[in-house]
This record gives structure tokens, sequence and C-alpha cells, in this order.
């Protein structure tokens, strides 16, 4: 990006700024006395080590909703990078990708924004300590954290409706029991997991789509604690290779699921000519078990409710 765009006075949008070492480079402190307001992008090329704002706060005066931050995995420069990218109280919307550093800013780890609503964290390999802060966020609905593999644990957060757990460790799951506000959980590559954490599900009585996909290691579904998830619209179990059984007693108490996808390799699990019977209120059935014969005759009468049936015998 060409240099002087400080002196755009009356520049008020700008989608995205791209942050680069080449010799008459816009630098990033050109930002500082812009009256920007709206949604922005901020890229960091593979080679930026020109971290010069000092201290300074140089997007504290914008008024943006929406703020995308996309750095080059720095262990070394990344903190102090993002510290001087603090932004207004008013964002409601912030993702942060390939974020280098063992650990955020303070204004990261304290309540500063208030009036954030959406939070995604994604692909921060380093990363190692968030915040137990009661409240970080009290208006946050919708966190999705990709690619965290280090992280264990998250802030309380009383308003969260969406979770997304992709690639993380199974250490983020034992705050989840106090997320009563739920209303989607997705689990997808979670590293080490056996089984859900005991109270993980049980309280999450708001709860309507469930996810649980690639989890490896998996081996057991609390059917104890499935079968209190008594709103989940939508259930879906996706190559979770090493599950030792399916909680067909718990999935049959669901009584407003109307969404069932299943797809494994292990094709002893399931004893789908039951499922079908007590599956009465579903809309939708997807099913996919390798190398396993599906005899559904004289049971789908059953399933009174059923829109579509999808049965694939590949992986």
């Amino acid at each position: 990006m060409p240099p002087g765009l400080s002196q755009l006075t009356s520049l008020r949008s700008l989608s995205c700024f791209v942050a680069g070492n080449k010799t008459g480079s816009c630098s990033i402190t050109e930002l500082e006395d812009l009256k920007l307001h709206g949604e922005m992008e901020i890229r960091f090329s593979e080679n930026y080590r020109n971290y010069s704002c000092g201290g300074r706060k140089i997007l504290k005066n914008k008024d943006f909703y929406e703020l995308s931050l996309f750095f080059n995995k720095s262990d070394t420069y990344d903190k102090s990078m993002l510290d001087d990218l603090c932004p207004n109280t008013s964002l409601k919307k912030l993702e942060i990708s390939d974020y280098g550093s063992r650990q955020f800013p303070t204004w990261f780890m304290e309540s500063q924004l208030p009036n954030l609503v959406e939070l995604k964290l994604r692909q921060m390999t380093n990363l190692e300590e968030w915040s137990d802060v009661d409240e970080l966020f009290p208006l946050l609905k919708r966190l999705e954290i990709c690619d965290c593999p280090k992280l264990k644990n998250m802030p309380r957060l009383p308003r969260i409706e969406l979770l997304k757990l992709h690639d993380c460790s199974e250490s983020l799951l034992s705050g989840v029991g106090r997320m009563t506000s739920l209303s989607h959980l997705s689990l997808i590559g979670l590293n080490g997991m056996t089984s859900l954490p005991t109270g993980c599900l049980r309280n999450l009585t708001s709860l309507m789509e469930l996810e649980i996909i690639r989890c490896d290691e998996l081996q057991f579904l609390p059917w104890d604690e499935m079968q209190l998830l008594t709103m989940v619209q939508s259930l879906t179990i996706e190559k979770c290779d090493n599950l030792a059984s399916f909680p067909l007693e718990a999935v049959g108490r669901l009584s407003a699921l109307r969404y069932l996808y299943f797809k494994n390799h292990n094709s002893n699990i399931l004893q789908l000519e039951i499922l079908v019977q007590i599956l009465n209120s579903l809309h939708e059935f997807h099913i996919q078990i390798c190398g396993k014969i599906v005899n559904l005759c004289g049971q789908l009468q059953h399933v009174h409710m059923l829109r579509q049936l999808w049965i694939c015998d590949s992986c």
C-alpha cells in the first residue's frame, strides 16, 4: 500500500489495509488520525517486522463495528502489535488469525470490549493463555476457536449462544457446562477426547443443534446427559470412528429432534432398524455407514414426519 494515506483526511471507510516491508510502503501508523468507521481488515505480510507503533493505540478512535486482523505467526512481535491495535469499545465483531504469541495483550484479557457479540480466533498454534475473568465479554453470543491446540481455558461467557471448537484441546470443554444459553455446539477434531467431560451437556437445556465431528479418539457419548437435551432439533455425529456405542435410548427421548446425520466407519454400534422406529419425529435422516447392509424393510412406516432419507454405503 503506497504511503500518504494519512493525508486523506476525508476518508471514512477503508475495507482492507496490508502492512508490508517493502521500501516506500505505507506505515500502519498512518491509520492513527483517520476517522474511519464500519468494517476493516488488516493483514500483515509474511515477513513483516516493522512494529513501530510505540505503544500508540492507533485504532482507539475508530468507530468500527467489525474488525479482522491477520498476523503472520510471529512469536516475537504479534503480542506488541495486537496491543497497539486495541479497538474502540463500540466493536461488535472481531476476528484474529495467525497470531503467534503465547499470550494476549492486557486489553484482551480484561473486560474492554463490552459490546462485542461475535469473536473468531483462528490458527494460533502457540497460544496457551487467555483469561479466567468472569463476564469478560458480557454480550458475546458467538465464539469460534479454530486450530489453537495449546489453549486450555476460556473465560466465563454468560450469554454465549453459539460455540465452535475446531482442532483444539479437549481442555476447553471444562467450562462448557456453565454456558446455559448455548443453542449451537460444534466440536470438530478435539485432540485427546475419549469422552465428553462429566457435566458438559447436563445444563445445556437451550441447546438446539449439536455437532460432533472428526473426534477420532472419542469412544463414548454421555447418554444420561444427552437425554436431557429436550430442545435439540439437529444432531450430527460424523467420523468418530472409535465410538464403542451409540446412545439409542437417549436419542429416542429427544422429542424435538428433526434432523439426524450419522456417518461412521464402525458399522456395529448403530442398530439402525431400532433407531428408525423410535425417531418418529424426524424430518431429515442422513445415514452413512461403510460396509453396513441396511435393511429398513417394514420399518419406515414408523417415521411419520420424514421428508428426506439419505442412505449411503461409502465414506
